[in-house]
């Protein structure tokens, strides 16, 4: 631990993904989390009891009375926009949990006023902070990827605001949308999507018949997309599984193989096949980036800035379009 001054920070939001980056900042150390606010004072309880932090069931009043150096906004999707915008007019330098937003408007209207503000921002990209990404990008190099494959194939999860279009975006707002943004990491920028979507009928437990088991989200996707590099790419999700079966991005070079995942990466250049398993805590190291750019006032370590992820956001909104289209969409100059 450093000699210089704790960082005074403060949680928006009390759900899981706050608890596993408070565990982070704990772990990091140099850290004073000075308060919690959720959508209620009750429902911040919990969490400033287990975390031993002052509750605040109103989060501007919580900025107010704490004057923190930074806050984390761990909200829903649909939640995002007059928090960010009580942040932003108070000058504190903020990391939001990705989506950022279940649509384009707000996104890029915040990114706007983010830009006027100054602030050092940060997004919870966190792939892009796995060892195995690290090695990805190492082992690649300047080889021109040719093909990129894309997963998210698993289980629907269980908070029912995942299951409501206006609160979660669908699927690939809110999980694809670390695939999408590995893929811009490690091969370059989209430059065209053409997406499809369906509803697949799901039997109740217990029930005679099949029918939708809940919510209005589609069960399955498939995009096709284009880089600026010229490669080419197929990303498809379900979350109509029991269990996880795949997420992970795989991508294919000459003579090169290499499968990305949130547990570790194989490399195949045709003689070997090499497995890495993931080394340290990638939430761990976001964080740490994040504050140490906020300690600085240099935002250059962090590797997904509000702009940067503004990019991501637009790849998938307009996958999210061209579904509901049925046309492909160019994407001339990336947002």
């Amino acid at each position: 631990m450093s000699n210089a001054k704790k960082q005074r920070v403060v949680f928006i939001g009390s759900g899981g993904i706050a608890e596993r980056h408070i565990t982070a900042l704990r772990a990091i150390g140099d850290v004073d989390v000075v308060g919690v606010a959720a959508r209620s004072l009750e429902a911040a309880s919990g969490f400033a009891t287990r975390h031993a932090v002052k509750p605040f069931g109103d989060y501007r009043s919580m900025l107010d009375e704490t004057k923190p150096d930074a806050a984390f906004l761990c909200v829903t999707p649909g939640a995002h926009g007059e928090i960010e915008r009580a942040v932003i007019e108070r000058r504190v330098p903020f990391f939001v949990e990705k989506p950022l937003a279940i649509d384009w408007e707000t996104a890029a209207s915040l990114a706007k006023e983010v830009e006027r503000a100054g602030l050092v921002t940060g997004v919870g990209y966190h792939f892009r902070y796995l060892s195995t990404a690290e090695q990805a990008k190492e082992i690649l190099g300047s080889r021109h990827v040719g093909l990129a494959l894309g997963y998210w194939l698993t289980t629907t999860p269980p908070p029912a605001w995942w299951s409501q279009r206006a609160m979660s975006g669908g699927q690939t707002i809110e999980q694809m949308t670390h695939i999408f943004d590995l893929a811009r990491w490690l091969v370059g920028e989209i430059t065209s999507v053409y997406g499809v979507a369906a509803r697949v009928p799901r039997t109740v437990e217990g029930g005679g018949g099949a029918k939708s088991l809940r919510g209005d989200v589609d069960e399955v996707h498939a995009t096709t997309v284009t880089f600026a590099s010229g490669a080419v790419g197929s990303f498809n999700s379900t979350h109509v599984l029991k269990t996880s079966y795949r997420v992970g991005l795989h991508l294919f070079a000459e003579d090169l193989a290499i499968e990305v995942g949130a547990a570790g990466v194989v490399v195949d250049d045709g003689r070997t096949r090499t497995e890495h398993r993931v080394v340290g805590d990638p939430t761990q190291k976001e964080d740490r980036a994040f504050l140490d750019a906020v300690r600085k006032g240099d935002p250059s370590g962090i590797r997904s800035t509000y702009a940067d992820a503004l990019r991501t956001h637009r790849v998938t909104t307009l996958v999210v379009e061209s579904a509901r289209t049925g046309a492909p969409i160019e994407i001339a100059e990336p947002a």
